[in-house]
């Protein structure tokens, strides 16, 4: 069966799309309450806090990969540039000016120059992490799993409420994370993703302890994991894609091979279609991230 293409991005691509959208998004009103409209979310959500802070830890990271890249890889002044424009980019976030009135202060920090330094560093940042552009077609395809999943998690009456609870809050943060995969980025929506996953095998392995007729699992659980599996397939970068880089070292990609594998090798789980999970030979073990020095 012939390969599809996959196409490839990397953070800085991908921070400069959330920049650009963030910028065309004019809404009167201070920073906290754009940043909720955007969200779709009441100001007062507790969601809103951890979405600045995953902005936050995306700049940072950033730059941290900007300042540790060689100078044969990365000239001075681009350099600068892109740390100049995450420095820019993270006062908008900064708790210090949630006051500010948001259409204002948006053109100030997310200025057309500093788009342009995320964009430029971009084909310097895919050498050292590339990642997965995910079709808006199997998005929306597996939040519409996810919604089914959910119904039928909250309908299900063998759960009792100690399973029922942890289920749907990784099954509804996995909705929601992948509903808003511009503001999230790939690595929160991963750590976010084996977190939920987690949270179902230990609803599992509960069941089965605590009564052996639960022991090959409950329905729900089930479909839990093997949606989680089938996110993880969509994130995870192809060994073809991925050997394409020769510097190319990701911790997360690791991780999504584990849950993938576990999906298919663990007893507990139901097979796997032969389209969701790919064949041993497209698979590939990539070695883990190096800590920047």
């Amino acid at each position: 069966m012939a390969k599809q293409e996959v196409e490839v991005t990397d953070p800085s691509k991908e921070l400069a799309a959330l920049g650009q959208q963030l910028k065309d998004h004019s809404v009167d009103g201070t920073i906290p309450t754009a940043l909720a409209s955007a969200l779709s979310v009441k100001v007062d959500d507790p969601v809103l806090l951890d979405v600045m802070g995953v902005i936050q830890r995306r700049i940072i990271n950033l730059q941290n990969l900007a300042d540790s890249i060689a100078d044969t890889d990365l000239d001075y002044d681009l350099r600068q540039s892109v740390v100049q424009a995450c420095k820019a980019f993270g006062r908008l976030l900064n708790p210090q000016h949630a006051n500010q009135p948001w259409q204002n202060f948006r053109h100030q920090c997310l200025t057309d120059a500093h788009l342009s330094a995320f964009k430029w560093f971009s084909q310097t940042a895919r050498r050292y992490q590339p990642l997965k552009v995910i079709p808006e077609s199997e998005r929306t395809d597996a939040l519409h799993r996810l919604g089914e999943v959910i119904k039928q998690t909250e309908q299900d009456q063998e759960l009792r409420p100690w399973e029922r609870a942890p289920l749907l809050d990784g099954l509804r943060r996995i909705e929601f994370v992948l509903e808003h995969l511009v503001f999230f980025g790939h690595d929160a929506a991963i750590v976010d993703l084996i977190v939920a996953h987690h949270k179902a095998v230990a609803v599992h392995d509960a069941m089965s302890a605590q009564d052996s007729s639960r022991a090959t699992g409950n329905s729900s659980t089930l479909e839990a994991l093997k949606n989680y599996a089938f996110v993880a397939t969509l994130l995870l970068l192809p060994a073809q894609a991925a050997t394409a880089y020769s510097r190319y070292q990701d911790w997360t990609q690791m991780a999504l091979h584990w849950l993938i594998e576990d999906h298919r090798q663990t007893p507990r789980l139901l097979p796997a279609p032969s389209a969701i999970i790919r064949e041993d030979e497209d698979r590939e073990v990539l070695p883990s991230r190096q800590p920047n020095r």
